[in-house]
Parts: structure tokens; sequence; C-alpha cells
């Protein structure tokens, strides 16, 4: 019974010393860099399987949605321009990523960066599924030397 209980002992603490080593990232820091809002939030709904020009981009940002499964859904984003043959070409800003409810990226389009946040999946027993986002325009600042992720 004593082996038993220090075995226990013993596995909760590196457990726990496990669970210290890994970090979770703090909202709005990426690769220490701190994400500060500056524009109005859009909403954008997307059913799945479908494409939407991202809110205020004059229809040059793409956002492109697979199917809504399991709770996620694949999901691209692209910028299309025309060139001097008045042909488009798209141009990545986001490779196909899998997200899922609250996860945020950022892309960088024409200068300015945007957050993209998925805040939520409908599924729909009849009719078609469709993403929820959020888009907003931010700007991304060195953090600061004190620690910003407390």
């Amino acid at each position: 019974m004593n082996k038993t209980i220090t075995f226990l002992m013993l596995t909760l603490s590196l457990v726990l010393s496990a669970q210290s080593l890994v970090a979770k990232p703090a909202k709005n820091i990426i690769d220490d860099k701190v994400i500060v809002p500056i524009g109005e939030k859009s909403i954008l709904s997307i059913s799945q399987r479908s494409i939407k020009a991202m809110p205020e981009s004059k229809n040059r940002v793409k956002i492109s949605l697979g199917d809504i499964t399991a709770g996620q859904v694949m999901t691209s984003i692209y910028s299309v321009q025309k060139d001097s043959d008045g042909i488009s070409k798209h141009n990545t800003l986001m490779h196909q990523t899998s997200l899922r409810r609250g996860d945020k990226r950022v892309i960088e389009f024409q200068g300015n960066h945007y957050q993209i946040h998925l805040k939520d999946l409908h599924n729909a027993l009849l009719g078609n599924d469709k993403a929820i986002f959020v888009v907003q325009k931010v700007v991304i600042k060195p953090a600061s030397k004190k620690s910003d992720r407390a």
C-alpha cells in the first residue's frame, strides 16, 4: 500500500511539473508582439463551401470555407488583383487552415493588418451550415520588456 501511495504521489508530481512547462499563449500576443485593435469590428457570416469578400476590402480579399464538420472548418484567405491585361491573380494571405470556434489569425494586406476571429459555427439541421467571423483592423507592436503576458 505504501508503494501505491508513493507511486501516485510521484505520478501527480510529474504531471504537475509537466503542466508548468507547457506555456499557454497569452491572448493578443503573437511571437512577442502585441496585437492592438484599431478599427471597428465587422461581422461576416459565411456558408460552408462558399467564398465571401472580407468587409471593407472592396471585394479584393476573399475568405474561402470548406465543409463545417466536427466543430471545425477549413479556411483560406486570398487577395484578388487584376494585372495590366485585366486577368485576375490570386495571392494567398492565409493557407488553408483548420479553424475552430475562438481561433484567431492575423493577415496582412496592402500594409495593413487584420485579425480574423472565428466567433461561432452553426450546424443547421436543414439548410446551410455557416461560420460567423469577426474581422478587425489591428496594429502589431513589439511587446515591452516587462511581462505583457501576466
